[in-house]
């Protein structure tokens, strides 16, 4: 079998009773264990950055077969995607091209340590579900247009809170967020990979549908 290492920063949502350090994030705003994070300088934000790229390293030499940049479920990234989360007034906040810096930044420095023909995709939320001002489908594929653009392989569409969309129970259909991923396909060249309470026969169907 192959395997791939998913690549994330918690963000806010960062456990302190684990990491034992103060967590950061784009703006302050309550996260995990209600603490508050502090907000990210620009000299952090490059450290990350690196350090995003020093674990791809990492990961490539320990003999994974690929890495995913995980951009969505409120992690860092998807922290510094969402006007929800992000409040910023300088280069990584306000409109969508600096929100996105971020992701751009990551994957450029991930493709230098770990070069063009290394399989790196990234994943990302389709939408977020239920959130004032959240990551909105449309932000979502021009989102994928840069990051495939930006060097990715395929893109990973997900959604966003925890909730019946991510964790569906049995009252949510099959497939229950498959049509976030076809949007996505459509405007995009590169592989697209579906998610959400996915049996082999809604695979095969989707696959079929060309979703």
């Amino acid at each position: 079998a192959r395997f791939a290492v998913q690549l994330h920063h918690g963000g806010r949502v960062a456990r302190m009773s684990i990491t034992k350090v103060q967590p950061m994030a784009p703006f302050v705003m309550p996260g995990a264990e209600g603490i508050l994070p502090r907000e990210l300088t620009t000299s952090e934000i490059a450290d990350i950055v690196a350090r995003f790229a020093s674990g791809a390293e990492r990961a490539k030499r320990a003999g994974a077969d690929g890495l995913e940049i995980h951009a969505a479920h409120g992690y860092l990234i998807a922290q510094f995607l969402s006007r929800a989360s992000n409040k910023r007034q300088d280069a990584y906040g306000g409109a969508l091209r600096n929100r996105v810096r971020l992701l751009l930044e990551v994957i450029g420095a991930i493709r230098k340590s770990v070069g063009e023909d290394y399989p790196v995709w990234c994943r990302l939320n389709g939408m977020e579900y239920g959130t004032e001002d959240g990551f909105t489908l449309e932000e979502s594929l021009e989102v994928a247009r840069m990051v495939q653009d930006a060097g990715v392989d395929a893109i990973h569409v997900s959604a966003f809170p925890i909730s019946s969309w991510r964790l569906p129970p049995m009252s949510e259909p099959p497939g229950n967020i498959v049509h976030l991923a076809e949007a996505v396909k459509k405007v995009v060249s590169i592989p697209v990979i579906a998610v959400g309470k996915i049996t082999p026969e809604v695979a095969e169907s989707v696959l079929h549908e060309g979703k």
